[in-house]
């Protein structure tokens, strides 16, 4: 393992160390490229408690396919299609009746996202560093199975959920060559439901929420960039 983590440093520093040399470039807007990412979630549900409660058994895995097209002034839109499968289960520690509950399921996630990009201006100066935030929101639609018997404090419901939801976040991208960038996303999601996980208790006063790390990779397949150039001009 160590060795294997040494190896893809020191390739890291290579291609980095090959791409410094390379002339400035200009990006106009209207640069497109698709985004692809996996990850992990941890759910906030009534079954298995919020974040703090979380073991790391608990992250599920998460898969993104995405769209981004630049705008102008460092906007940017990306359009989304994402898959998660949640499993959990809670303890007799939290009041939740004489049974323990557990639950899985699958929630299938669209919409689209307005990026600000806060350090690397993508439409005019480009920068291999790029942070920015984004928020936005979509449709859920989650498929749960609940095990358990509930009791007069709690309700199940496994019929299909689907519901819209907002999500915000932060991210971070290093372009290492014209086409690619490799990054880190990291987001809240809230949806409009209490019974994402199919089981909600009597006493809850909030919906279910999501926390998300995301892996990105970035294919850029535009190619409207040109060299900066710089002159002195005067009119007649």
């Amino acid at each position: 393992m160590k060795k294997t983590f040494v190896l893809l440093l020191s390739a890291w520093f290579t291609l980095a160390s090959a791409q410094s040399d390379e002339p400035s470039y200009k990006f106009s807007a209207g640069d497109k490229s698709i985004i692809i990412t996996s990850g992990f979630s941890l759910p906030s549900f009534d079954i298995g408690g919020k974040l703090y409660e979380k073991q790391l058994h608990d992250l599920s895995p998460t898969v993104n396919f995405g769209f981004r097209y630049l705008l102008p002034k460092n906007f940017a839109l990306k359009l989304f299609g994402e898959y998660t499968y949640y499993k959990d289960d809670d303890d007799y520690k939290r009041g939740l009746g004489n049974s323990q509950y557990s639950f899985s399921n699958q929630i299938y996630r669209g919409g689209g996202r307005l990026e600000y990009h806060i350090l690397g201006n993508v439409t005019d100066y480009e920068a291999r560093h790029n942070a920015y935030v984004f928020g936005g929101g979509g449709i859920a639609h989650a498929e749960s199975e609940v095990v358990g018997i509930p009791d007069a404090n709690h309700a199940i419901n496994t019929t299909p959920v689907t519901t819209p939801l907002l999500l915000a976040g932060i991210g971070y991208q290093y372009r290492f060559a014209r086409n690619f960038a490799l990054g880190l996303d990291l987001s809240y999601e809230y949806y409009f439901s209490d019974y994402i996980e199919g089981f909600h208790t009597n006493w809850s006063k909030s919906n279910d929420v999501a926390y998300g790390a995301m892996l990105t990779v970035s294919y850029f397949f535009s190619r409207n960039y040109f060299h900066t150039k710089k002159c002195r001009c005067e009119d007649n």
